[in-house]
């Protein structure tokens, strides 16, 4: 049942309850007081006119409370929580807006300073983010190179090797070395 419903309903049941005890106890007033059955057939007569037109006006009452509620509760809460539903799908872009200094609007100012505490908060994470995966590929660069070095170096030991084992075979084979 929406808001509007529900304050209509209960303004209605209020107003009519406390309207016929008004009429219950205008009664009882109009009892005692007149004693000639005069004045007390024609309250009786119009009794049910007059609550008719109280219960039609109790009717109109509710409607109107119905209608201002709508107009400075339920749209404002409306376009809140639309606002809520665009950020919750991500949509941080679009700002708030409600210009009274009711709750309402209290609640609308919250909701904005929220929105753009999560939209500076979201950008950096994604710039720290972007900076980390930065240094996560300059470092696995850097990590190749002296991989790379490694292999070079590790090459020219093995040749260094191979040569000095040459070299030595030429030395014992020219018979230069004793």
């Amino acid at each position: 049942m929406k808001l509007t419903t529900k304050s209509v309903i209960s303004v209605v049941v209020a107003f009519a309850g406390i309207f016929f005890v008004l009429i219950w106890f205008c009664g009882e007033v109009f009892r005692a007081v007149l004693p000639d059955g005069g004045m007390w057939m024609l309250w009786q007569e119009y009794l049910w006119d007059i609550a008719a037109m109280a219960i039609g006006s109790l009717f109109l009452v509710g409607f109107a409370a119905a209608a201002v509620m709508y107009r400075f509760v339920v749209r404002p809460l409306g376009k809140l929580s639309l606002a809520l539903r665009k950020m919750r799908e991500g949509n941080l872009d679009e700002e708030i807006r409600y210009s009274s200094s009711d709750e309402i609007g209290e609640l609308a100012v919250s909701l904005e300073k929220m929105r753009l505490v999560l939209k500076t908060s979201i950008s950096q994470t994604i710039r720290s983010r972007d900076e980390a995966l930065q240094s996560e590929m300059r470092a696995k660069k850097q990590i190749k190179d002296i991989e790379r070095l490694n292999e070079l170096m590790v090459d020219r030991e093995l040749r260094m090797v191979e040569l000095k084992k040459r070299i030595e075979e030429c030395e014992v084979r020219d018979g230069r070395r004793e």
